[in-house]
């Protein structure tokens, strides 16, 4: 029996967890060490999969929301085991698209699929990930997919950006415009990263901000690129970046 998906829209996932998920909500024991916030390794994994034995099972996560899996296991043969049982579970709608050096791609209704079969020279890759309404659908390689522990090639703390805030040339109206003299005079900052960056590639929409102050108020500016705007959240004071959403956060005292 699948665990209830956190959105009605999934209906497939991974050992009976539905892509979308809330982390919360999965009864596995996690492990991040070594990883940015996105990606973890179960501490009870059952490495047998697909009728295959895996090397190691690493998950993403796309803001506490299951997104898919990475296995990595060795062994021509178990890259024929594996493709056969991942034709069963998850049957392709359209054809499977060979993409070269063993790599083969498709999909189902939810689901992703892609494999890259084992050589004589290097281990094989099986990647699953979600076609949920949250993941953008217009990525066919595992570009969100980190790196098993022994391969991490990103341990080092992530060094956060630095925005100079100016005071303002002249008075602001509060009207969601950005077209005064204040605004214009005031630089933009670098374009947002997805906040799991490393492991996530660059935003293909923009995301930025101004800010100003005068005596009495902070002003904020910002322009975010998105067509697509839904909502599913409704209980007051729930976590509201399971949904589209811009916050500020501000720590007056400089203390953490």
């Amino acid at each position: 029996m699948m665990e209830e998906a956190a959105f009605p829209t999934a209906s497939e996932g991974f050992r009976a967890v539905y892509w979308g998920t809330r982390q919360s909500d999965i009864p596995w024991h996690w492990n991040d060490d070594g990883f940015g916030q996105m990606c973890f390794i179960r501490e009870d994994e059952d490495f047998e999969v697909f009728g295959i034995r895996a090397g190691a099972l690493t998950y993403t996560f796309r803001n506490s929301i299951f997104y898919g899996v990475r296995i990595d296991f060795e062994g021509v043969d178990q890259s024929n085991d594996a493709e056969q049982a991942l034709l069963g579970l998850y049957p392709p709608i359209a054809s499977i698209r060979d993409c070269g050096k063993g790599e083969r791609f498709w999909q189902t209704a939810q689901t992703s699929v892609w494999l890259t079969r084992a050589s004589a020279d290097s281990g094989g890759i099986l990647f699953l990930w979600g076609r949920h309404r949250m993941f953008a659908d217009d990525a066919d390689r595992p570009i969100y997919h980190a790196l098993p522990p022994a391969l991490n090639s990103h341990p080092g703390r992530y060094q956060p950006r630095v925005y100079v805030c100016y005071r303002t040339s002249g008075p602001i109206a509060i009207d969601g415009r950005l077209d005064e003299k204040a605004w214009r005079d005031a630089p933009w900052s670098q374009m947002f990263e997805d906040h799991q960056a490393p492991y996530a590639p660059e935003p293909w929409k923009t995301t930025r901000f101004k800010m100003l102050y005068d005596d009495t108020y902070l002003y904020f500016g910002a322009e975010l690129q998105e067509e697509n705007v839904w909502g599913a959240l409704t209980e007051h004071d729930c976590v509201i970046y399971y949904d589209n959403d811009f916050e500020i956060f501000l720590n007056p005292t400089a203390d953490g």
